[in-house]
This record gives C-alpha cells, structure tokens and sequence, in this order.
C-alpha cells in the first residue's frame, strides 16, 4: 500500500480577500517610510547639482556611506531636430511619432484648454480599499 496522494487544495476566495487586505494594511503602514524615503533621495541628488556630471560622488552620514552616481546618458531632441524629423516624415507620419503628454498640454494653454481637448471615460483601474472588519489575531 502507497502513501496517500497530498492533495493541496487552492485558496478559497474568502482566503485571498482576507490576504490582500492584511498585505494592504501592511503597505500603508509602510508607505510614510517610503515618501520619506524619495524625499530623502531627491534631497541628496540635489546637494551634487553642480557637481561634474561625468563624476560619481560620496555622501557621508556616521553610519552611512550613500554613493552618488555619475549621472547616466539620456537622449533627446532638440527643437531644431524635432523640426529637421518633422520634415523628413512628413506631417502625418510625425503625428504617429511624436506624443503629447496632458501635463505639457496643461502647462502650454491652460487647464480650460485642456478641459476642452481631453476626452474622459471610465477607463481606469478599479481602486481596492481593504477594511479590517475585526482586529488581526495576535500570533
């Protein structure tokens, strides 16, 4: 006689629901740390601004050594080569290229502006809020 089969049966939907909302608590519980965090990051990029591009840097706390890296290759075009690909391309195939972001529409001509361009539908993803409905068991 073998040994019976192990069978593992999958969670139950009350089971995930109860996990997402624990899983839940615990990242809003952590999320203070992690906007102090960003907050802290942008702070010490922003000490090295001026600092030689092309050149890595150290900060230096009493317990901590932060490397800050050279800063790193980004592409871009100018106006002048936007203008130079709009008339390679043509019209309307630049159209297909190029995008243009709601924020840079907003900053050009103004939230009206905007208002008035932008189509707006109930597209987004569905927002989860997960309500403890009785205090976790201690373990």
């Amino acid at each position: 006689m073998g040994r019976p089969a192990l069978v593992i049966s999958a969670p139950t939907r009350e089971q995930l629901v109860d996990e997402f909302g624990e899983l839940d608590r615990l990242v809003q519980q952590f999320d203070p740390t992690k906007k102090r965090h960003e907050f802290l990051k942008d702070l010490i990029r922003s000490w090295y601004v001026d600092h030689p591009a092309e050149l890595p840097a150290t900060a230096e706390g009493d317990t901590y050594l932060v490397q800050v890296g050279a800063r790193g290759p980004e592409r871009y075009f100018s106006l002048k080569s936007k203008s130079r690909i709009f008339t390679l391309l043509g019209k309307v195939r630049s159209m297909e290229l190029f995008s243009i972001t709601l924020k840079a529409v907003e900053e050009a001509l103004g939230k009206p502006q905007l208002e008035a361009l932008a189509s707006k539908a109930n597209t987004g993803s569905r927002k989860l809020v997960a309500i403890l409905k009785a205090p976790a068991d201690a373990a």
